[in-house]
This record gives C-alpha cells, sequence and structure tokens, in this order.
C-alpha cells in the first residue's frame, strides 16, 4: 500500500495504488527490472493540474503519496468534490453554464511548472477552445437568440468547445488519475486512457470509502474467479482490505498468465460502488466514455479507419456504442442546429458499431432502430422511450418462468464485464436448449440456475444494492407462468418421492410453495436466454413500473458458441431473405456487410408507406438455421411447451392483434397435445392469476416508484437517477 503518515491520518490515493499493483505485475510476467517511467503499455498515476481542452491535459506524474502532498494543499485539495458527484452532472449544465471552468490547479503549477507532462486521451476528439479567450467572453458580444447557453465563450473557439472542456474540468482537475499509455508522440506528449477511481483522495472523501472501494475490488475479483475457476487456494492472511486486493490478483496472474492484467482490470471496472444513483458509479471509469455518453465528444476518425478496416478490440466498438446512445438522445453537440454543428469537424460514420460484434442481437438492435428513424416515427412519439424501441440486453437473472432481469448492452466490451468469455463458454447452444424436451425440464430434480456468476449474492449484499439500479425487471410479454415460492428458488436436491404417485412429475417437490411447474417454467425460461445477449422490443411499461418486453433470441446467440461459420451463414440467409423481400438491390457485398450496406442505401421515399421495422423482423423469423427460426420467441417457446398460459387482463400488451392470435393459437395446440400442464392432473392447472388472489400476492411484487426512472436510465434515455435508500429487497422483485 502506497500511503504517507501526516499529522492525524494517512493519506490514501486508489489511483496510484492501482497502477504499483498493475505495473508489478506487468513487470513479473515480462521478467523486466526496467523503470515503467513513461513506458508504452504501463501505468502511471499523476495529478492533473491543468486543462488544455476536453480531450487534453497537462499533468504531473507521482510515484508516491508524499508526491501529492507537494504539490497539493490541503485547502486546494479540500475544494475538489467527490467523484461521485461529478460523474452525476448532466450534459445540459455544461452546455448551458454562464461563467467559464476552472482550466487549472495554481498551487501546483506553481510549485512545480516545468514537470508537467502533456497528456490526451485516446480515441476521442473533442471541440476547439481558448481559455483565454472564454474567461474574455463577454455575453453581450452574442446575438439575444443563443442556439445554447455558453455560446457567448466559444466565438472564437468551435462550438461547445467551453463545454467540452469544463465537463473534462469537473471529472479530472485536482484529481490523482490512471493513465494507461499507449503511445509517445514526437513532443514526449503521452497519449492513451485515463482512468477515474470512484475514490480519489482519502483525505478528502474518508478512508472509509477508500476501505468500501478496495473491499467491494476485492470480493468483485475472488466471486467471479471462484466462480469461474475454483476456490484461490493459498490465499494469505490481509492486515488491510488492498492487502488483500494484491494478493487475489497475485494468485489470479499464476492462473490466468498472459490474459491476467486485462483480466483484473475488466473486474475493477465491472465492480459496482455506489447503486444510490442509476446508472450506478462503477469502481473504475473511463473519463473517454464519460465524455461520449455526454455528448461533449466524438469519436475520432483514425479510430473509425482502425475499427473498419483492422478490428482494433472493443474499446472502439463501445466508444461507437456510446456516440450513437448520445446522438439518438441529442445530447450535447448532438443537439446543436445544422448550421453550427457542420463547423465541427465530425467525420461520417457510415458504420454500425455492431458490425463487430460478437452478438448478432446488438446489430439487430441497431438495423431496426435505424429502419424506425427511416420511417420517420422517432420524431413523432413525445414519449422518448419510443426511440429506442428495440435494444440489446444480457439476461443476467431470471425471476421466474415470465419475468427476467436485463441489463442493456451496447458493446462486447459491456457484456464482458458481466460475463466473463470463459463462462460464456459452458452455455449451451440455442438450437440445443431448444432440444431438450419439456418432460425433462418437469422431472428434472435439481434447481435450476437462475443467476450468472457475476451477479453473486456476496456482491449484492453489499449495503442491500438496490437490483433497480443495475438491472431492468422485466414482464415476458404476453404470458403468464406458475408462480414460485415467495423468496425464490431453494437451490436443493429434491430427490425422488416413495409415494410418487404416477401423475406427478420429478420437480413436485421443488415447487413447495409455489404452483406446480413454477421451477420447471423458471427452467425452460433459464435455458433459453439466461446469459444470452438477447434482442428487446419495448412494448412499455406494466402497472407495476415494470418493462414489458418482448424477448427474441437469435438462432445464433454468440460466435463463441457457435462458430464464425454459423454466424456468417446467420446474415447470408438474412441477406437472402431480404433481397426475396425487395428491400436489397444491385450487387452487395456477403453477410454483414451486406445487411448494413442494404439497410443504409435505404432512403425515406422508398420505404414510405412500408413498416420497415416489421418487414426486417419478418425476414429474421422466417429464415431458418438447423430447423428452429432466426429469431426465437421466448413466450412463444413457453407456451409451446405448455409450461404458461396467455395472460388475460385489462391492458395487456400482446405486440398487436396478429401476434395474440398466434400466442392463443400456440396455447391450444400445447392443450391438444397435452403438453407440460395439460397433460397432468387439475391440480397442476390452476391459473396463476386465481393462485395470487387466494394468497394475496401481485405480479410485480412490491410497487418501486422509481423505476421506470431506472429504466429510462439503464437505457441511456435519462443521464442520472437518484434512488432513495431503503433497507432490502426481496427476491423475485
Amino acid at each position: 500500500m502506497v500511503a504517507v503518515a501526516g499529522e492525524d491520518e494517512w493519506l490514501e490515493l486508489p489511483a496510484l495504488n492501482i497502477a504499483v499493483l498493475l505495473n508489478s505485475l506487468i513487470s513479473s510476467q515480462t521478467n523486466s527490472q526496467e523503470s515503467y517511467t513513461g513506458k508504452i503499455g504501463w501505468y502511471r498515476a499523476a495529478l492533473v493540474s491543468e486543462i488544455v481542452d476536453g480531450r487534453t491535459v497537462r499533468c504531473m506524474p507521482i510515484s508516491s503519496a508524499a508526491d501529492f502532498s507537494a504539490l497539493m494543499d490541503e485547502d486546494e485539495a479540500a475544494k475538489v468534490p467527490p467523484v461521485t458527484t461529478a460523474l452525476r452532472v448532466p450534459s445540459m449544465v455544461y452546455v448551458n453554464m454562464k461563467e467559464p471552468p476552472q482550466s487549472c490547479i495554481k498551487c501546483a503549477i506553481g510549485k512545480r511548472r516545468q514537470e508537467q507532462q502533456l497528456f490526451q486521451l485516446t480515441g476521442i476528439e473533442t471541440p476547439r477552445v481558448d481559455f483565454d479567450e472564454a474567461h474574455l467572453a463577454d455575453p453581450g458580444r452574442c446575438s439575444s437568440t443563443r442556439a445554447y447557453g455558453s455560446q457567448h465563450m466559444d466565438l472564437e473557439a468551435e462550438p461547445m468547445g467551453t463545454a467540452s472542456a469544463a465537463s473534462l474540468s469537473d471529472l479530472v482537475l485536482g484529481r490523482v488519475v490512471l493513465l494507461q499509455i499507449d503511445s509517445i508522440d514526437g513532443d514526449e506528449g503521452w497519449h492513451g486512457r485515463m482512468l477515474l477511481p470512484a475514490v480519489c483522495n482519502s483525505q478528502v472523501e474518508g478512508e472509509d470509502k477508500v476501505e468500501k472501494l478496495y473491499k467491494l475490488l476485492a470480493s468483485k475479483a475472488m466471486a467471479w474467479e471462484e466462480a469461474l475457476n475454483g476456490e484461490l487456494e493459498d490465499l494469505p492472511e490481509s492486515e488491510s482490505e488492498w492487502d488483500r486486493v494484491e494478493a487475489i490478483a497475485r494468485l489470479i496472474m499464476e492462473r490466468r498468465d498472459a490474459e491476467g492484467v486485462e483480466d483484473i482490470l475488466t473486474f475493477f471496472f465491472g465492480t459496482v460502488f455506489d447503486c444510490s444513483v442509476c446508472p450506478p458509479t462503477m469502481a473504475v471509469t473511463d473519463v473517454a466514455y464519460v465524455m461520449l455518453f455526454r455528448g461533449l465528444a466524438w469519436v475520432d476518425a483514425r479510430s473509425l479507419f482502425r475499427f473498419s478496416e483492422e478490428n482494433r478490440g472493443e474499446s472502439v466498438q463501445h466508444m461507437l456504442a456510446v456516440q450513437e446512445g448520445a446522438e439518438t438522445q441529442r445530447r450535447g453537440l448532438w443537439s446543436l442546429p445544422f448550421d453550427l454543428f457542420e463547423k465541427l469537424p465530425v467525420p461520417d460514420r457510415r458504420r454500425f458499431s455492431g458490425e463487430r460484434s460478437d452478438f448478432p442481437a446488438l446489430l439487430i438492435a441497431q438495423l431496426l432502430n435505424h429502419a424506425q428513424a427511416l420511417e420517420g416515427e422517432a420524431r413523432k412519439h413525445k414519449n422518448r422511450r419510443i426511440q429506442q424501441r428495440f435494444f440489446a440486453a444480457l439476461v443476467v437473472r431470471v425471476v421466474d418462468g415470465d419475468t427476467v432481469r436485463l441489463v442493456p448492452v451496447l458493446s462486447d466490451e459491456a457484456v464482458r464485464l458481466h460475463v466473463d468469455p470463459a463462462e460464456r463458454l459452458m452455455m449451451t447452444k440455442v438450437k440445443g436448449a431448444m432440444s431438450v424436451s419439456t418432460r425433462w425440464i418437469m422431472d428434472c430434480p435439481y434447481c435450476p440456475e437462475v443467476e450468472l456468476s457475476s451477479w453473486s449474492s456476496e456482491e449484492k449484499s453489499e449495503e442491500n444494492m438496490s437490483m433497480d439500479s443495475r438491472s431492468i425487471l422485466t414482464q415476458v410479454y404476453g404470458i403468464d407462468a406458475p408462480e414460485i415460492r415467495v423468496g425464490g428458488i431453494r437451490q436443493r436436491y429434491a430427490g425422488r418421492s416413495k409415494h410418487r404417485r404416477a401423475e406427478d412429475y420429478g420437480s413436485f417437490y421443488l415447487d413447495s410453495g409455489g404452483q406446480p411447474l413454477g421451477v420447471a417454467a423458471t427452467r425452460a425460461l433459464a435455458e433459453l436466454v439466461l446469459g444470452r445477449v438477447v434482442l428487446v422490443k419495448n412494448l412499455g411499461d406494466d402497472c407495476h413500473n415494470r418493462l414489458v418486453g418482448r424477448i427474441f433470441v437469435p438462432a445464433v446467440s454468440d460466435v463463441l458458441i457457435d462458430k464464425r461459420k454459423k454466424y456468417k451463414k446467420f446474415f447470408a440467409a438474412l441477406l437472402s431473405r431480404m433481397r426475396a423481400q425487395g428491400l436489397v438491390k444491385g450487387p452487395l457485398a456477403p453477410g454483414v456487410k451486406g445487411v448494413v450496406e442494404a439497410v443504409k442505401k435505404l432512403s425515406r421515399e422508398e420505404v414510405k408507406g412500408l413498416d420497415l421495422q416489421s418487414t426486417i423482423l419478418q425476414c429474421l423469423q422466417e429464415i431458418r438455421l438447423d430447423t428452429i427460426s432466426g429469431l426465437v420467441d421466448a413466450s412463444e417457446e413457453l407456451l409451446r411447451r405448455g409450461l404458461a398460459i396467455v395472460y388475460k387482463g385489462w391492458n395487456v400488451k400482446y405486440d398487436g392483434d396478429t401476434q395474440k392470435e398466434r400466442l392463443n393459437h400456440l396455447e391450444s395446440t400445447a392443450e391438444r397435445r397435452l403438453c407440460g400442464r395439460w397433460g397432468l392432473p387439475e391440480y397442476c392447472r390452476v391459473d396463476p392469476k386465481d393462485f395470487r388472489r387466494e394468497h394475496g400476492r401481485n405480479r410485480g411484487g412490491k410497487p418501486r416508484a422509481n423505476r421506470g426512472h431506472c429504466t429510462d436510465a439503464l437505457l441511456g434515455i435519462k443521464e442520472a437517477v437518484s434512488i432513495p435508500e431503503r433497507k432490502s429487497e426481496t427476491a423475485g422483485t
């Protein structure tokens, strides 16, 4: 642990500790004893002393807490707000600010000006700004009809240049950050990633928060590693939480070798620090992602070129996806009038970030939303959530046979934070999940896996973290599955009863406290969707503020499981079907590129009067891979097995009358064939609605007033939503 003793307390700088740890792990891996100062691929802790523009800073590298104390006065350090506060500021605050932001820490610059190091964020560009001009700006010089509030400070700069720099200033100025050095230019300037821990200074933010950060990092890494690779043996006793983090990291390095450092950093990125706001504050945040999310930066042209030509990893894909979200919601510079926006050197994307994804659902969601924009519907709806009717999401938990928890994901990098590639390899193919007989599902005496290992009970128990701030409680549309016991499924072996009657089923005793086949329905849904990136059609909210979603599982859900050949076959079949529907004309590239090119070429005139979304969706459902549909509807699959019934009630969302008729037909067919519940005695066929009425339950659990706001925040429609504290959360809500 790197700390310095003061008169009354120790100074703890998490960024410095993380830098020392990661560099020591790299050294042990490469057997290098060389100094890592300014070395490409290594990490440095640095105090940000000056803001140059929205992506460039001057900083002072530090190697000990004593270096920080010599640079920064306590009074000046106390003025820097907590990181969690800075991350919650909405972009409109910077867009409409009246006064220029603070651009430097004078006490630090005055002491060691010659030691300042120029650092520029890799992968993004921001509007040009001159702070001297901004400070001298006179609001009277600007037209009274300003396009945005801070326009008077950008008269000698590019539009929103001051807002972009102000955002970066709030995030990093006066803080010790973690720098990942990717390259060094001819003037010895550093380029790379700037990572921001949720707590930067123990003297300002409190030792208890630093200890909480270290405890969460250790718990996350340990829980995930043990779930994937077994118990961490020979873990030494630790005097402090940070010593425990170091010990766990070194054991992980011994197991994973070359991928160890990257995996440890992924654990840090995926650790939730604060759930009092939605989306939650993570233990470590990439500053470039925040700038893109606020719409105050864009992905630079060089990164776009690398993405298109060389496929340089998941980071650029995630940046593009975050930018697409800001553009859709018209945040920051994306809200500028055309005459101002064209002054910015924003490159023409012409591509979807999902093109390079291992998960077809990501690209399909983008294609469908682009089709909606072509139809012009997005501008007509007052409800902003309708602008993003389709989205890709990772299913992290199956609550029961008709309810799941989803985490919207923008890229492969976002998926990796929740599910490790090793865990993905353990999953069955979609065809395998659908091939399991309903009778086996009903007779299996073991409780099903209903939650990803990354969502372990140890992680969730930390200060009763709110599930609503981290995931969207989603009701699977159109169906009603048997209820399970209050408190969720018990993880135990039921065994076979000696008094088992002929009409009973093998998992009968797992349903104690709930309805017959409640666990079987949960198992069937979990086999189909848990741990997969699915396509969700947002049908709105129900009376319990839950999202009602139509969940589609692509026949090829993950390249890692289904392999690249089948992935190409999936999109080739889609392109062929689109050509048959008249959506494709002329020669096109094969596979994914051809599908994207075809959709991009469509104009508003060509789709006028055509429900383009429904047509593309129909094409996806009509293609066949290994005898299964290109898109599997989860509700239809539960009805086909006879493990659910069509939900009937007031204001039920069926996604149209045609789909309602189809659901009723599937239920009738299952009843006629005596599938699932229909082949069991009368006591197994009690309507779930009657069961809830008899036992005093409601379908949505405890009502949560903030649930709808959290859904909007997780979908990127709102920037941040505060969540009131509460004591506990029962399972299934």
